[in-house]
């Protein structure tokens, strides 16, 4: 995706193996959730927490194989 305007930050994605149990983490750990957890069909999903120090970071989980 194209930059929206100049000062826009980079948003770095982590695999994760399950996005539940990884944005409750996060959020236990003071976390709040920027998008909530999102279905891409027949890919996987994608979500976006903010940490406490007020850094993005999105997080990705691979949908499983058959």
């Amino acid at each position: 995706m194209r930059r929206q305007n100049a000062g826009q930050p980079v948003t770095n994605y982590v695999d994760v193996p399950n996005m539940d149990t990884a944005l409750q983490t996060a959020v236990n750990l003071g976390a709040q959730v920027a998008l909530p957890k999102m279905p891409v069909p027949g890919v996987g999903a994608v979500a976006a927490i903010i940490d406490p120090q007020g850094n993005v970071c999105g997080l990705w989980q691979q949908e499983a194989s058959a």
